[in-house]
C-alpha cells in the first residue's frame, strides 16, 4: 500500500488519485490503522494488526503486549464488515 498526499484544493490530482485507489485494500488498511490509532499506536506500543480478505470476510491477526517485556497475546478475528471487525478487536483488546 502507498500513501499519497496532495493539496486539498487540487481537483485534478484528487481525481487521478481516486482512479488509482484500490477500495478493497483501503478497507483492509482501515481496519489496521484504526485499531492502531485508537490505541495511540506507534513505535512505542507493542501492537501489530494485519488484515486480509478471504471471499467477503475480512480476517485480522492481532498481536499485543502490555509492555515490551510482557508476554505477547495473539488472536484472530473476522467479520464481513470492517467497522464491526474494528469494534470486536477493540473490545477484545480492552479485556487484556
Amino acid at each position: 500500500a502507498l500513501a499519497l498526499q496532495c493539496r486539498s484544493n487540487d481537483e485534478e490530482i484528487i481525481r487521478i488519485l481516486s482512479e488509482i485507489n484500490d477500495a478493497p485494500t483501503q478497507e483492509l488498511l482501515k481496519v489496521e490503522r484504526t485499531v492502531l490509532n485508537r490505541l495511540n499506536g506507534g513505535c512505542q506500543l507493542p501492537l501489530g494488526v494485519h488484515a486480509h480478505r478471504t471471499g467477503n470476510t475480512i480476517i485480522a491477526h492481532v498481536a499485543m503486549a502490555k509492555t515490551w517485556d510482557a508476554p505477547l497475546t495473539k488472536f484472530t478475528m473476522s467479520d464481513e464488515n470492517a467497522d464491526a471487525l474494528i469494534e470486536k478487536i477493540m473490545e477484545r483488546l480492552g479485556q487484556l
